[in-house]
């Protein structure tokens, strides 16, 4: 289901950038490196993977 949500530039690339230690290019493919983004209770969770 889409959503749409505000956000300062400046929120988003530090939160993105948090998640970047664990998304870390280590040799896995680039599909499986990936950052969800979920909206839960008027919040925005950053999930981060790479399998």
């Amino acid at each position: 289901m889409p959503f749409h949500f505000n956000i300062a530039r400046e929120d988003l690339l530090r939160a993105i950038n948090a998640q970047q230690q664990i998304t870390n290019k280590k040799g896995t493919l680039a599909i499986l490196a990936n950052v969800l983004m979920e909206v839960e209770n008027n919040e925005i969770v950053f999930t981060a993977t790479d399998l």
